[in-house]
């Protein structure tokens, strides 16, 4: 979605979601660094790879997916639902990735010289971290459940119903 500069749930599906924006910045930065020629040229000049911001998409997360919770006295202000909608759960796995997705922007910010960006973008994987961490054990999970709510629907619209799981958020 060039307008937005957010990637849709599929082909022809507008649903804009959050893993497709994390997943999106960590394949991108993966392909300008095995790939720079696939980077560079694109796809049979069809889709060109450098001309997706990757920062443009984590502000679009941010914005749009970032959410702050209250619980037991405690705020965390670092977790993500996986829709825009009002109604839908942290999504522990998927705050995860966009730890992940810092992390690389950090990296990718620290190549290009930008080391106030690198160190800002480290900066907020790491409260990211500490804020699922917290709120986990908030919650009395050792480790990340899947969804801070039992059985949420995950998307308001098309979604499915999901529960706290322990151990499925370790996949990031």
């Amino acid at each position: 979605d060039k307008d937005n500069k957010t990637f849709y749930r599929g082909r022809y599906d507008k649903y804009h979601v959050l893993d497709t924006c994390s997943w999106g910045v960590q394949v991108l930065a993966m392909v300008e660094y095995m790939n720079p020629e696939l980077f560079e040229y694109g796809l049979n000049g069809e889709l060109y790879l450098k001309s997706i911001d990757i920062y443009a998409l984590l502000d679009y997360a941010e914005n749009h997916f970032s959410t702050t919770v209250e619980y037991n006295g405690n705020i965390y202000t670092n977790l993500y639902t996986a829709a825009e909608e009002d109604g839908n759960p942290v999504m522990f796995e998927w705050t995860l990735q966009m730890a992940v997705s810092y992390l690389i922007a950090a990296n990718k910010s620290e190549i290009e010289g930008n080391f106030l960006k690198a160190e800002e973008y480290r900066q907020k994987a790491q409260n990211i971290i500490k804020d699922v961490q917290d709120y986990s054990r908030d919650l009395n999970f050792d480790y990340p459940p899947y969804i801070d709510q039992n059985g949420r629907k995950i998307y308001q619209k098309n979604g499915w119903i999901a529960y706290q799981v322990e151990f499925v958020a370790g996949l990031a």
